[in-house]
């Protein structure tokens, strides 16, 4: 949303019955080298024992006021820019099917552990006046959602979208979240699909080209 980290508190649920200190010290090490690569502080932190493991952050960060990015900032006649390539949803369940060809994974998991930090300081300088994340709604969803919240609509340019290696053939075999199902089914309402057939309406979902009245 163009913010700047500052400072951030670990969050951690764990089983000290069935995992062992020395990986949770692993996952420490690794919310570090996050908080280093991001620029930010780790200043503490609360621990909890849990039969699910969990950890996050709680971030404290800073931005102006009038330079919020949010999902209701679209203006007509703006360009729309993704920063990820697409297919997350579909490599994660290859990967529980046993199904993920190894160059997908790798590429799945480099593009989630990349930071946004870049992008969000590109986006500010640029002059961008909104913005929304790609996650479990899909980009029909989110973008879906922004357009709404916007008032505007956007056109898509389907042949410009990136795709992670493997994620449309495994969509092709049919390899796909539930999630997306349905959040087709909520977004076929809103959405002109142009002659896409079912497995292109997929793929178009997660869309990205230009705003317009």
């Amino acid at each position: 949303m163009g913010g700047r980290p500052l400072f951030a508190l670990n969050l951690v649920g764990w089983n000290v019955d069935a995992l062992p200190m020395s990986l949770l010290g692993e996952v420490l090490a690794g919310g570090q080298d996050v908080a280093t690569a991001g620029g930010f502080v780790i200043v503490g932190g609360h621990t909890i024992d849990d039969p699910e493991p969990k950890y996050g952050m709680a971030v404290t960060g800073e931005v102006h006021p009038d330079r919020i990015l949010t999902n209701a900032g679209l203006r007509a006649g703006q360009d729309l820019i993704l920063t990820k390539p697409l297919g997350v949803g579909v490599i994660t369940t290859a990967i529980k099917r046993d199904q993920a060809p190894a160059e997908s994974v790798e590429a799945a998991i480099a593009s989630m552990t990349r930071l946004n930090d870049r992008a969000s300081r590109v986006a500010v300088a640029g002059g961008a006046t909104g913005c929304t994340d790609v996650t479990g709604f899909g980009l029909l969803g989110h973008l879906g959602r922004m357009a709404i919240e916007s008032g505007v609509g956007v056109t898509v340019e389907f042949d410009a979208l990136p795709f992670l290696p493997g994620a449309v053939e495994l969509a092709g075999e049919g390899v796909m979240p539930g999630g997306s199902v349905r959040n087709l089914e909520w977004g076929r309402e809103l959405l002109d699909a142009d002659g896409h057939d079912h497995d292109h309406d997929h793929e178009h979902s997660h869309s990205h080209g230009h705003a317009h009245r």
